[in-house]
């Protein structure tokens, strides 16, 4: 009887071979459809006197289809902001793409 050899078995393909940020650990409950996301090509961004709204929008041939629409307090949308301009600045320094 031959002894069966272990299938060699290797961590997901990352998209990018740098680390990613360290940032807290945080739970999260979603739907399938949540899980698998929505491409989105555009957006905007506007607000009133106490929440801002983001729509993210999937333009193709003309046609305007609104993806999710994000409704966060002013100092959420100053998160955001701060946030993303961190990891924009990680992006840029990783990537030749700008």
């Amino acid at each position: 009887m031959k002894a069966r050899r272990k299938k060699k078995t290797t961590p997901p393909e990352s998209h990018s071979s740098a680390p990613m940020p360290v940032t807290p650990q945080l739970t999260l409950n979603a739907t399938a459809e949540a899980i698998n996301g929505k491409y989105c090509n555009s957006f905007r961004v506007s607000h009133t006197a106490r929440e801002f709204y983001f729509d993210f929008i999937l333009s193709v041939d003309g046609v305007n289809l609104l993806a999710s629409r994000i409704y966060t307090s002013p100092s959420h949308a100053k998160d955001i902001h701060r946030v993303l301009g961190e990891n924009l600045a990680i992006y840029e320094k990783q990537s030749t793409i700008s």
